[in-house]
């Protein structure tokens, strides 16, 4: 199981964190409100593809490429690829990654801020996901299960698929919006 709180990145994109960027906290909400009901794996594959924008990119060019490629097929293609993992994983919601790639400037504020405010980015995520909790538009249902953890001595919202097998995306009718940067001295 897979529960969102902040730690440390590692890896190539903790090397590219952005210098003197600062997002409030309406765009923190602005950024993740597309992204914060999704279940908690899969939100994680966004937040670290979101650190790569080019090669979310080149990625759905990909995949638009190679439709056709499911299962086994996929991941055998996608060896000889050199992106994170994340990018890897989504391949297997080309929506998902087209939409990223359609939306390159929020894709790249997301990344921004999660590399240089990542503990503000999952209480963002969190505060949403209680919002959504307390006004039941996030509950437990066939398709993901809810549940509440204790994480750091902090109630932590989890949401896992119902069937590890199958995630289920939820869809929203808005693009992601264009926030604004607010650069630091």
């Amino acid at each position: 199981m897979l529960i969102l709180v902040a730690a440390p990145l590692a890896g190539r994109a903790a090397e590219t964190k952005p210098e003197s960027t600062s997002f409030t906290q309406a765009q923190l909400e602005q950024m993740v409100a597309p992204i914060a009901l999704y279940p908690d794996g899969l939100i994680a594959q966004v937040l670290i593809a979101s650190t790569y924008p080019l090669e979310v990119v080149e990625a759905a060019r990909w995949r638009g490429k190679n439709k056709d490629l499911q299962g086994d097929a996929l991941d055998k293609a996608l060896e000889s690829e050199d992106w994170d993992p994340a990018l890897k994983t989504l391949t297997k919601f080309p929506e998902l990654l087209q939409r990223m790639s359609d939306n390159l400037d929020w894709t790249k504020d997301l990344g921004d801020a999660f590399l240089a405010q990542q503990a503000d980015v999952m209480d963002t995520i969190q505060r949403m996901r209680a919002k959504a909790v307390d006004t039941g538009s996030l509950k437990t249902s066939e398709q993901q299960t809810v549940t509440k953890e204790v994480v750091n001595n902090k109630e932590t919202i989890v949401i896992q698929p119902s069937d590890p097998e199958v995630v289920y995306v939820p869809q929203y009718s808005s693009s992601p919006p264009r926030v604004k940067k607010v650069n630091g001295d």
